[in-house]
């Protein structure tokens, strides 16, 4: 043997498939996630403090907004996509801060809220908030629901059942 050769060898071998099949579980847990995010009928997006706008929004509700893109609708905060004051007569700007420093509270909310699109549609939803916790920053998860037929729906159910008692009362008077 030449001088200064190796005498001997030590190889350490470490079985990493425990850690593959892991990792591979991961991602594919991950792109389900994704595309039940995306795909999802309800519009989704998430908020984070300090600046509160809108980001990760997914198809649904970039198209309910009447955005352009997510990069777009990121440029907002829900008080651009909602009128000045909700149907109860409250402003929209504090009234959203409320429900969004309720969860921070109590973890979840469901409300109805009146958003309006970018080309001034009024859109009537039913909103799931959820509280998050990334990396130190505070965040909303929202999930909505567009309840606009329904809420016309009920309006007009309204209207007729006024209109049917008016007719009752005015006929029985007649008696």
């Amino acid at each position: 043997m030449p001088r200064g050769a190796p005498s001997n060898v030590i190889l350490f071998a470490r079985d990493v498939s425990a850690e593959t099949e892991q990792a591979e579980l991961l991602s594919r847990s991950e792109q389900r996630y994704k595309e039940l995010w995306e795909y999802s009928h309800a519009g989704n997006f998430l908020q984070f403090s300090p600046d509160w706008r809108i980001q990760n929004a997914n198809h649904t509700a970039i198209e309910m907004f009447g955005s352009r893109d997510n990069q777009h609708l990121s440029s907002f905060d829900v008080s651009n996509v909602s009128p000045e004051k909700q149907p109860d007569g409250l402003l929209s700007r504090p009234k959203w801060k409320r429900m969004v420093a309720s969860v921070m509270l109590n973890r979840s909310e469901e409300f109805e809220w009146l958003f309006r699109s970018l080309d001034g549609r009024d859109i009537y939803c039913s909103v799931m908030m959820s509280r998050l916790d990334e990396n130190g920053k505070e965040g909303v998860q929202v999930s909505l629901r567009d309840v606009t037929d329904s809420v016309a729906l009920s309006k007009v159910q309204k209207e007729e059942r006024i209109r049917l008692a008016e007719e009752v009362q005015a006929r029985t008077s007649e008696l």
